[in-house]
C-alpha cells in the first residue's frame, strides 16, 4: 500500500467523510454525541486556509483506508509571525488499524514541507502514543471546560449572542494562533459546525466566548472553545473567572 499526498483541491471530501464515519463508528456507540463534519465543512476547512493543505492518503485496492492532513495555520512564535502545519482528521479503517499507516502517512507530510516548517497538533488518547513514538513533543495539555448553563457570569455583567462574522481581528498571544477575523470565520463559520458567540461585558471589561453545545448521557453542556478579548490578559483572566463560577469543571 503506497501513501499519496495529495493538495486540498484533489482531495475527495465525500470519500474522506466516508472513512472517517467508518473509522469512529465506535465513538457513536458512547455516552457522548459524535459529530462527523460534512463533505461540505471538509472542503471548506481545507481549501480555505491561509495556503494550499494537505492530506496523506493510503489505498487497498482503490479504497481509502487511511488518511492524516495537514492545514497551514497563521501562528506567533515568541512574537514572530509564521506559519504552522495542524495535524488532523486522522483516521484508519478498523480492518487496517496496527499496521503502522499512521505513521506513514505522517512521515510523508512531514518530507513534503520545506526544512524547518513547524508542525504541531492536538491529538486525542488514542493519536498521542503515536506521535510520541515518531518524536514529536508535548508542549502542553489543552483544559476541557464545560457550563451546565450559558456561562457563568456575575449579574452585572450583559451578555449578548452576536454573529461570528461581526468579529474583527484580536491580539495575538506572544506564543500562539493567531486569531484574526479570517481565523475566526474559517474556524467556527457556519460551515463548520454550530458555533455561538457571546459578548460578555461589565463596567470594567467586554470580551466575546465561542462555545458550542455538546450532548453527554443526555444532558446538553456549553463547551467554552476560546476566549477572545483587545487585552490577551484579560481574556484568560476572564475564562478563569468563568470556571471558577462554574462547578461542572473538569468533565
Amino acid at each position: 500500500m503506497k501513501v499519496e499526498v495529495l493538495d486540498s483541491i484533489s482531495i475527495d471530501y465525500e470519500e474522506m467523510h466516508s472513512l472517517l464515519r467508518e473509522a469512529f463508528a465506535h465513538r457513536s456507540k458512547s455516552n457522548v454525541d459524535v459529530e462527523i463534519p460534512s463533505p461540505q465543512s471538509l472542503e471548506f476547512k481545507y481549501q480555505n486556509s491561509v495556503s494550499p493543505s494537505k492530506l496523506a492518503t493510503v489505498r487497498c485496492n482503490g479504497e481509502l483506508v487511511a488518511m492524516n492532513g495537514l492545514i497551514p495555520i497563521e501562528i506567533c512564535n515568541s512574537g514572530f509571525p509564521t506559519v504552522g502545519w495542524m495535524s488532523c482528521d486522522t483516521a484508519t479503517h478498523p480492518n487496517y488499524q496496527g499496521r503502522g499507516l499512521f505513521k506513514q502517512c505522517v512521515s510523508a507530510l512531514e518530507v513534503s514541507l520545506p526544512d524547518g516548517a513547524f508542525l504541531f497538533g492536538f491529538p486525542n488518547l488514542n493519536s498521542m502514543p503515536g506521535f510520541t513514538k515518531m518524536g514529536w513533543r508535548r508542549l502542553a495539555e489543552v483544559d476541557l471546560y464545560f457550563s451546565s448553563s450559558l456561562l457563568g457570569t456575575n449579574k452585572s455583567a450583559i451578555v449578548k449572542e452576536v454573529d461570528i462574522n461581526t468579529l474583527n481581528n484580536f491580539p495575538p498571544n506572544p506564543n500562539g494562533i493567531v486569531k484574526s477575523r479570517e481565523y475566526l470565520i474559517w474556524r467556527y463559520g457556519p460551515l463548520r459546525g454550530d458555533y455561538e458567540a457571546h459578548e460578555i461585558s461589565s463596567e470594567t471589561s467586554i470580551y466575546f466566548v465561542i462555545s458550542r453545545k455538546l450532548k453527554i448521557n443526555g444532558i446538553v453542556f456549553s463547551l467554552v472553545l476560546d476566549v477572545l478579548s483587545e487585552n490577551q490578559l484579560l481574556a484568560g483572566k476572564s475564562l478563569r473567572k468563568l470556571c471558577k463560577v462554574q462547578n461542572t469543571l473538569g468533565l
